[in-house]
C-alpha cells in the first residue's frame, strides 16, 4: 500500500468514528417552556376605572395585562366604537346637561359620532348596580366614548407589540334593529385590524356566532371565539322554534 492509500483510509476511519459519535449522542435536552398564562383585562380595567375608555386601558396595561378585551358597535355615520351595550346604559351614562339618563338611553346605531360625543361615560351613578359592583372604580370627568381606532393609535404609539386584543361584537339575531348587520360590522371591523396589521394580534368574539364564521371565511388565520350563554333572557344554545 502507497501512503497515499493509508492517508485516504485513516481519513475515512475518522470520518466514519466521528459519524457514529454523532449518532449515538443523545439529543439536547429542550428547557421545559415556561407556563404562561394570558392575563386579559375585561373591558380595560373596569373594577379601577371607567369601563371600555382609553384610560382604562392604559391602566390594564400598566399593571401588566396581556389581552385587552373589548366590546364594539357601530354608529349611524359608520365609525366603529367601544361600547358594552348597544344602547347607552343610564348607570354610567350622563346626557348634554351633566346627569345620569333616567332611563336606557338612544340606541348607538341610531346616533352620529358626534352626536354619541355628547354623553360622558366617566362616572358610575350612585347606588346603582354598576357602582356597588365596582366599588373601587375612581372617576374621570370629560370622558367620551371612543372609536376603535384611537385604541389602535394609543397601542401603537406605546410600541408595545405583545399587547393583543380580545374584540367582542355586540351583535344579536333577537334584536337586529339594535345595531348594524354582522356583514356590515365584520367589514369594517376587518378593515380596521388589517390597517393596522393586526391581524396576529386578535381575537374576535361573539355570542351572535354569524360574525364569527364570516371572520373565518374572510380571514381564516385570525382567532374566533365562540361565546355561549343560558339565561332566561339570552339564550343561544338551546335549539330556536
Amino acid at each position: 500500500m502507497n501512503n497515499t492509500f493509508l492517508s485516504r483510509r485513516a481519513m475515512l476511519s475518522n470520518m466514519t468514528v466521528s459519524m457514529f459519535a454523532a449518532l449515538k449522542a443523545e439529543p439536547a435536552q429542550a428547557a421545559p417552556p415556561k407556563p404562561w398564562v394570558d392575563l386579559q383585562g375585561h373591558r380595560g380595567a373596569a373594577g379601577l376605572l371607567p369601563e371600555n375608555t382609553i384610560p382604562s386601558f392604559a391602566k390594564a396595561v400598566e399593571i401588566g395585562v396581556h389581552t385587552l378585551e373589548l366590546d364594539v358597535v357601530m354608529t349611524k355615520d359608520d365609525v366603529m366604537v367601544i361600547s358594552h351595550d348597544p344602547d347607552l346604559n343610564p348607570d354610567i351614562t350622563r346626557g348634554p346637561d351633566g346627569n345620569f339618563l333616567d332611563r336606557r338611553g338612544p340606541r348607538i346605531i341610531d346616533l352620529t359620532y358626534e352626536q354619541l360625543q355628547q354623553y360622558q361615560v366617566g362616572a358610575l351613578r350612585p347606588n346603582s348596580r354598576y357602582a356597588s359592583r365596582f366599588p373601587e372604580q375612581v372617576a374621570i370627568e370629560q370622558l367620551r366614548i371612543p372609536k376603535l381606532s384611537d385604541l389602535f393609535d394609543w397601542v401603537s404609539k406605546l410600541g408595545s407589540e405583545h399587547i393583543r386584543f380580545a374584540i367582542e361584537t355586540k351583535i344579536s339575531p333577537l334584536r337586529p334593529s339594535y345595531t348594524a348587520s354582522p356583514e356590515h360590522v365584520v367589514g369594517h371591523l376587518l378593515d380596521l385590524i388589517r390597517q393596522y396589521r393586526l391581524e396576529q394580534r386578535v381575537q374576535v368574539l361573539s355570542f351572535d356566532w354569524r360574525s364569527l364564521q364570516l371572520i373565518q371565511r374572510q380571514s381564516p388565520g385570525m382567532e374566533t371565539v365562540y361565546l355561549s350563554t343560558a339565561y332566561p333572557s339570552i339564550n343561544n344554545i338551546e335549539p330556536g322554534d
